[in-house]
């Protein structure tokens, strides 16, 4: 009897303690993502980054030698004083004895949040201070109009003037600098990514259909009854009609109720298609939205389909490493090569399966969940090395868990 009591007493002890571990481990690490990642993989990217990635990161700091907490002020400053709604999209953010937070208490909860929670439960984090601006990209437009726009509401004189971490820019703006969207660091890019490397085992190259195919919203710029028929998307789902043995295309979503009555009229919607859905077709546009796409070019990167990209000057953090007729193939901007480029890949099949493998190939290198944290580590790092640390006073500051 006394035995059988002694096992039962083992037996609660051994489930309290478990029960006790769990709840403790939920805790620590509740509001991160950190059971999606796998810390052995994360350290073998952090170990060996890319060529690409480390001259990406240094390309976008070469406009500072030093930053400061004054400089901070400032350009947050001048943001928060601007009228644009676009200003409440910019955040402030503090990392001090390895802890994360937001300045101005704002309860506004976001990805980028998540993600460093998540690495400062993987690795240490220096203490530092950055703006960050959680916008699909800057500057919102391009040309003179972009560049004023910029000068009058995110700059200040290039002495007081800090670095912004942005998800997408225009190439060639200074003190942008990009970072992960905030897409790749959530858990559902995780997912995704396992989700399409399945996916591959089945939908093989001579399995998919020898046809261009392309699903979006209505927002790659801005649609007015004057230039829609101009718009990249427009003329795609337009080719689409006119070429359909070629290209399966068309409108899912639109954002301008203007024009929505004339693309329904001109037949330019279609049904919803799922990733895996794309993936049973050879060549998979990629046409930008607002800004870029995203998600949408990397898993189409690793779909084992072909990538035909728009050239553009919008740029992600991966762009570097990606090369012409190797990863993708470029397209013009408005299209007018489409048909042709298309043409060209159905006879000559071998050079399609190619640039496809290449292009899986570097998305499972770079775009995978434990690369796209090693990135963003490597870039608070190098902006760490940068930062001129000041006294933290915590009342300014609320603590983000």
């Amino acid at each position: 009897m006394k035995n059988k009591f002694f096992l039962i007493f083992l037996f609660l002890g051994a489930v309290l303690v478990i029960s006790v571990f769990f709840i403790n481990y939920k805790k620590k690490y509740k509001g991160t993502n950190f059971k999606f990642i796998s810390t052995d993989k994360f350290y073998e990217k952090l170990n060996k980054p890319p060529d690409w990635a480390i001259l990406q990161i240094q390309e976008d700091f070469q406009n500072f030698s030093e930053i400061s907490s004054k400089n901070i002020e400032s350009t947050y400053n001048k943001i928060q004083s601007e009228k644009s709604e676009y200003k409440n999209a910019f955040f402030r953010y503090r990392i001090h004895n390895n802890k994360l937070y937001k300045y101005d208490k704002v309860d506004k909860k976001i990805d980028l949040e998540k993600a460093i929670l998540t690495l400062l439960k993987i690795k240490n984090l220096p203490d530092m201070e950055f703006i960050y601006c959680d916008l699909d990209g800057l500057p919102q437009i391009d040309g003179d109009e972009a560049k004023n726009v910029y000068e009058e509401f995110y700059s200040v004189e290039e002495s007081r003037q800090a670095p912004i971490f942005v998800q997408s820019k225009i190439s060639g703006y200074k003190n942008l600098i990009l970072i992960p969207d905030h897409n790749s660091l959530s858990k559902n890019w995780k997912h995704l990514f396992d989700k399409i490397l399945e996916s591959n085992k089945s939908i093989i190259w001579g399995k998919k259909e020898s046809k261009a195919f392309w699903r979006g919203g209505t927002n790659d710029k801005e649609y007015f009854l004057e230039n829609y028929k101009t718009r990249p998307r427009y003329i795609i789902s337009k080719l689409s009609k006119e070429n359909f043995e070629i290209v399966d295309a068309g409108f899912t979503t639109s954002w301008f109720v203007k024009i929505e009555d004339i693309l329904r009229d001109e037949d330019l919607f279609k049904l919803e298609a799922s990733e895996t859905k794309h993936l049973e077709y050879k060549y998979l546009p990629v046409i930008d939205g607002h800004m870029c796409t995203y998600p949408g070019y990397q898993w189409r990167l690793l779909s084992s389909s072909l990538c035909l990209k728009q050239e553009s000057k919008e740029i992600q953090w991966f762009y570097k490493g990606l090369l012409p007729y190797k990863h993708f193939i470029p397209i013009k901007n408005d299209l007018s090569d489409f048909l042709d480029k298309i043409g060209y890949l159905k006879i000559n099949d071998d050079l399609g399966i190619l640039i496809a493998a290449n292009a899986t190939e570097f998305a499972k290198e770079n775009l995978s969940f434990e690369a796209v944290y090693a990135y963003l580590y490597d870039v608070l790092i190098y902006y760490s090395k940068l930062f001129k640390i000041n006294d933290f006073d915590q009342n300014k500051w609320q603590k983000v868990e």
